[in-house]
C-alpha cells in the first residue's frame, strides 16, 4: 500500500517556550488513492477536535499553539522543506548513523 505523507496535513504546532521557539508538524498519512472527500472530512474532524476548548486548554498548558493548515498548504510546506533540507544534506554530506 502506497502512503501519501502529505495527504492530510492536519496541523503544525509551535511551542512558545522561552527563549527559543521550535516548530513541528503532525501528519496523518493516508493512502495515496484516498478520495479527496474522505481526506476533507477527516481533516475537518481533526481540526474541529483541535479547536475544542478542552484540547485548546490542554495544549496551551503545554505551551503549544495549533495552526491547522489545509491539506494542500501542508503538502506545499513539506515540498519546500524537503527541497531546503535536501540541499543542506547534500552539501554537508550528512549521513544517518
Amino acid at each position: 500500500m502506497k502512503l501519501s505523507g502529505c495527504g492530510l496535513g492536519i496541523s503544525a504546532t509551535q511551542t512558545r517556550s522561552r527563549p527559543w521557539c521550535t516548530s513541528s508538524a503532525t501528519v496523518s498519512p493516508v493512502c495515496s488513492h484516498t478520495p479527496p472527500e474522505i481526506i476533507g472530512r477527516y481533516h475537518a474532524e481533526i481540526v474541529r477536535i483541535l479547536k475544542s476548548p478542552e484540547i485548546q486548554k490542554r495544549l496551551h498548558e503545554m505551551e503549544f499553539e495549533v495552526v491547522a493548515t489545509t491539506p494542500r498548504e501542508f503538502s506545499d510546506w513539506i515540498g519546500t522543506e524537503i527541497t531546503r533540507w535536501g540541499k543542506v544534506i547534500k552539501s554537508t554530506g550528512a549521513k544517518v548513523e
